[in-house]
């Protein structure tokens, strides 16, 4: 039997945003489980801020203020004078994105008591007739339309203030492939489908190189597979992998490990997310154990305590 916290011993890959991944890593590490924090996701600030700057300049004619998540409240409110903050009249889609709220002074909050997604907050009462009024949703750069679509069906009028955006970031996969190598990660944690489609193209993009030679690439260095996709990854980051392609050794295949592995490897692992949607995307994705937890870090790390518990 293995002495210690609930997750003594098992290594538990953390995806968030760097900004996001400090609290979540420190309770894992309570729980004396082995966090490794790989992340998948980047939080920057909106690339159009003359667009943001627009949308907020009437925010006092709003009826309602709609925010997504904790992101949207750290740069919407990050965007506006104190005086408007405190005036505001906020949604939540969540208890996560109210404690936000109220931590950055908005007082006068509406949130759904269970759950944390678009359809709990569409079904607050609150919400159920908006005829003539106005409502200004505070958001990443794209994403769903189910809440504008159906609260302009309510009869509402609804605008975007577009305050942040999501990207890949470009996290160095080398001690990510080493702990895979080595079977150090037992779990992977992922709160959104874009966070795991990147998880997956990260691993994708690079190659282990398994040389013997002393002339040769060592086994820890890692090579692009295939020049960048994501228009966040820039030029700068094509120039790196052309420059790469041209300093690569021919290799036989019998040689290498190929990325796809380390994919195959990751699919193979428990999966936790915190709602059926992402659930159903990482099924998509053809991962074997998916497990769906209740909603936010709290229901991820309950999830893991009942998988992986010891007695």
């Amino acid at each position: 039997m293995i002495s210690g916290g609930p997750l003594a011993g098992i290594g538990v890959l953390v995806t968030r945003p760097v900004e996001q991944a400090a609290r979540l890593m420190a309770r894992l590490q309570a729980l004396d489980a082995m966090p490794l924090l790989f992340p998948a996701l980047a939080i920057q600030a909106s690339a159009h801020p003359q667009d943001l700057r627009a949308a907020l300049a009437g925010v006092d004619r709003y009826d309602l203020h709609l925010f997504v998540s904790p992101t949207a409240v750290q740069f919407g409110l990050a965007a506006l004078p104190s005086v408007q903050v405190k005036n505001l009249r906020a949604a939540a889609i969540g208890n996560g994105t109210a404690t936000a709220l109220r931590a950055g002074g908005v007082e006068n909050i509406v949130a759904p008591k269970g759950g944390a997604d678009s359809e709990h907050l569409l079904a607050l009462p609150q919400l159920a007739q908006l005829a003539g009024q106005r409502v200004l949703i505070f958001r990443g750069e794209g994403g769903r339309e189910l809440i504008a679509d159906t609260l302009r069906a309510r009869g509402a009028e609804v605008d975007y203030a577009e305050c942040y955006r999501r990207v890949c970031p470009q996290t160095d996969p080398a001690p990510l492939l080493q702990a895979f190598a080595q079977q150090q990660i037992q779990a992977i944690t992922v709160f959104s489908g874009e966070t795991l489609d990147n998880l997956l193209a990260m691993l994708a993009a690079c190659r282990t190189l398994v040389v013997d030679s002393k002339n040769r690439p060592r086994r820890d260095q890692f090579l692009p597979d295939s020049p960048p996709h994501s228009p966040a990854m820039g030029q700068e980051a094509g120039e790196k992998w052309a420059a790469a392609v041209d300093l690569q050794p021919t290799i036989p295949k019998s040689d290498r490990l190929l990325a796809a592995d380390d994919a195959q490897y990751a699919r193979a692992l428990p999966l936790f997310v915190p709602h059926a949607r992402i659930a159903q995307h990482a099924q998509a994705r053809d991962f074997a154990q998916v497990i769906t937890t209740a909603p936010g870090e709290d229901g991820v790390l309950a999830g893991l305590v009942e998988y992986f518990g010891h007695d």
